[in-house]
């Protein structure tokens, strides 16, 4: 049997639109024996993650089937595995990124496109009718205000006869998609959020034709109650589901896994768990479902079957437990597929039914589209084994600022040593601390600290914690922030209050100095350039109101303002290289968002890594070779530190769990 996975630039939105639920009907009606999946793929290209289509045997044996520079992503096949729909993400010479629909099978060798979309697809969640003739997808973007456009929509496998089987009338975020046996109807639900930061809304179960007739609700939760991720049984009697209750219900008995008739009747709960995306296996006689622990993240597989009777899949090994987010039960019903890990660094794990034979599949980094499908042999270059590689030598200093744990308008500096992995702290703490920034000797840091009045004011301490200083006192209500010390310790360059570059001396002794006056727009993110001449920093483009944001160099002395980069999307967090010869900046397009590298002129754009990385101010190592990043955690209660290599693309965990940090880490060599 073989195993293939599909993960790109586009797996946030495949989340958000449950294109993983998606698949549900097709790994159910499977027969076949191989598993297909997206997952990173070896080359990149400007401005999308590129990712492939892999298959890979339970023996490890990996194929990277399409082998391309562009991404691919919603990745959806056939229940033979004669056809697969996929997202294509392809970098245009402007920055921008185009997007299309292709269907493509292993026999041919292009794909066809079907549909073309703009710089973003709003398309995803495909699923194949069980007689390969029609897909089913959903549409809609988010917005502040939640999804926008929402629709469920059918076209025929060449792209032609699009129409809506169900839009507004069946409310906003419809998402898990699935065909009826067959091929007449489909069942999914509208997963509305009331806000992109507000609390899930109701959710029902829907049926519609597949023509877009005879819509209509099968459940009628009520109150906050959600009833989502709705699967089909094989013989079309059943439809399963899980019913995510409200906060306080989840205290008391978790979430409930439901089972109706096809006509919504007979509804009755056969499983209490914090239970999701049901999977049914191939003799519609067992539900598999992900339970959550007690503990968040001891996750395990429950088997239940129609009568209730559940058994669990205990997902542990060697004391370590991984965390299954979707299910694919194998074409003969004895074993099933899950991914492990996070989205952008999953794995494919497959355990027997009996709950024996747990073992790793994959170790391709990927989390979409996991499907079991009949062709046992693909076409594709065979991917070596992962070899091991040894932890790049760090040294020097990091500092960082950080919330002191129940206390969260109290925070402290602290130190990793890269040498020894020693953790230590400034021997006080206050209120709220932000960027901190080394000395060239690195004997001391400058600071943000808040101080009375609501404002923020410029601070500086010795290596050791002594002999703290206010350096600024900005009028009431004004600030002081994004610093930069020069490399020659001469000054420290900050942002005011009012959009303006400043300067100071570090004793305070002379006046401030302005170089860049306020124009509306607030600049971010200042940093030097080694010969300590030029900052460079990123700013709204004047030219485009509440637009995106540009990259801007200006000289010391306040003159040679230059547009370095001012491309589609967002580019911010700019810091220029030890060696002078690039600028580091965060660059987020309707593709994606990763670090890239552009020289002081504003030519020779390239991507540091084709992995996503945390957003946030990036600080290189003193020799150059690293880009430091703190990443903060699923819970945003802690935060990790990780390295990118400017070479290779390789990023390496230097802690994994700290209290919870901002993201503006400093460098010292010392």
């Amino acid at each position: 049997m073989r195993v293939i996975l599909a993960l790109g630039a586009y797996a946030a939105a495949a989340v958000l639109l449950s294109a993983c639920a998606s698949t549900g009907t097709i790994k159910h009606a499977a027969t076949g024996e191989s598993l297909v999946f997206v997952a990173n793929g070896p080359s990149t290209a400007l401005g999308v993650d590129n990712t492939d289509i892999y298959s890979a045997t339970p023996g490890g044996r990996t194929r990277d089937v399409t082998s391309s520079a562009t991404a691919e992503s919603e990745a959806a096949w056939s229940a033979d595995g004669r056809y697969v729909v996929f997202v294509r993400s392809t970098p245009a010479g402007d920055g921008s990124v185009r997007a299309g629909v292709f269907v493509w099978s292993p026999d041919d060798s292009e794909p066809r496109q079907v549909a073309a979309c703009s710089s973003s697809c709003d398309m995803g969640s495909f699923v194949w009718s069980p007689d390969d003739r029609r897909i089913a997808f959903t549409t809609g973007w988010f917005s502040k205000d939640g999804m926008v456009d929402s629709a469920v929509k059918v076209m025929n496998a060449d792209g032609s006869d699009v129409h809506v089987a169900c839009a507004s009338e069946c409310g906003e975020g419809l998402a898990s998609v699935g065909w009826s046996p067959d091929s007449r109807r489909l069942v999914f639900s509208n997963e509305e959020y009331s806000g992109a930061l507000a609390e899930p809304a109701e959710s029902d179960i829907w049926v519609a034709n597949a023509d877009g007739s005879g819509a209509h609700k099968l459940t009628h939760p009520g109150g906050c109650t959600r009833d989502v991720s709705p699967t089909w049984a094989p013989n079309g009697s059943r439809v399963a589901f899980s019913r995510e209750l409200c906060s306080w219900k989840r205290n008391i008995g978790g979430d409930v896994g439901e089972v109706m008739r096809a006509d919504g009747s007979h509804l009755h709960a056969i499983a209490h768990c914090a239970c999701s995306e049901p999977a049914w296996s191939a003799d519609g006689r067992t539900i598999a479902w992900v339970h959550d622990g007690p503990r968040g993240w001891e996750w395990d597989i429950r088997l239940t079957t129609l009568s209730g009777r559940t058994s669990t899949l205990r997902t542990c090994s060697d004391q370590a437990c991984v965390s299954p987010p979707g299910l694919a039960w194998s074409p003969n019903d004895r074993q099933l597929a899950f991914f492990v890990g996070r989205w952008s660094t999953g794995e494919i794990w497959t355990i027997r039914r009996n709950g024996s034979g747990l073992r790793r599949v994959s170790r391709e980094a990927s989390s979409c589209c996991l499907a079991w499908v009949t062709r046992s042999h693909l076409p594709g270059r065979v991917t070596p084994a992962p070899r091991h590689m040894e932890k790049p030598h760090f040294s020097g200093t990091i500092a960082y600022d950080t919330t002191l744990p129940g206390h969260d308008d109290r925070s402290r500096l602290e130190f990793l040593s890269l040498a020894t992995g020693r953790l230590t702290r400034m021997p006080w703490s206050t209120s709220a601390i932000d960027q901190p920034t080394w000395s060239p000797d690195g004997s001391r840091l400058a600071f943000m600290r808040d101080s009375a009045g609501n404002r923020t004011d410029l601070w500086i301490v010795n290596r050791d914690g002594s002999n703290l200083r206010q350096v600024t006192h900005v009028g009431e209500y004004g600030e002081a922030k994004y610093l930069a010390w020069s490399p020659d310790g001469r000054d420290i360059a900050f942002v005011t209050g009012g959009g303006g570059i400043e300067l100071i001396r570090p004793d305070g002794t002379e006046p401030i100095r302005t170089i860049l006056t306020p124009d509306g727009n607030v600049p971010q993110s200042l940093s030097w350039s080694p010969d300590g001449r030029e900052l460079v920093f990123d700013w709204q483009n004047k030219d485009k109101e509440y637009g995106p944001t540009a990259i801007y160099s200006i000289g010391r002395d306040g003159s040679r303002l230059k547009l370095l980069a001012n491309l589609s999307g967002y580019q911010a967090n700019a810091a220029w290289s030890p060696d002078g010869r690039e600028i580091a900046f965060d660059w987020s397009t309707d593709a994606g968002d990763s670090l890239y590298l552009i020289r002081p002129d504003g030519t020779h754009l390239r991507r540091v890594t084709t992995s996503t990385v945390p957003w946030g101010r990036p600080a290189w190592s003193p020799d150059g070779r690293y880009l430091l990043l703190l990443s903060g955690s699923e819970d945003q209660l802690s935060s990790g530190l990780v390295a990118v290599d400017v070479k290779t693309g390789r990023v390496s965990t230097l802690i994994r769990k700290i209290p919870l940090a901002w993201s503006n880490p400093a460098w010292s060599s010392r």
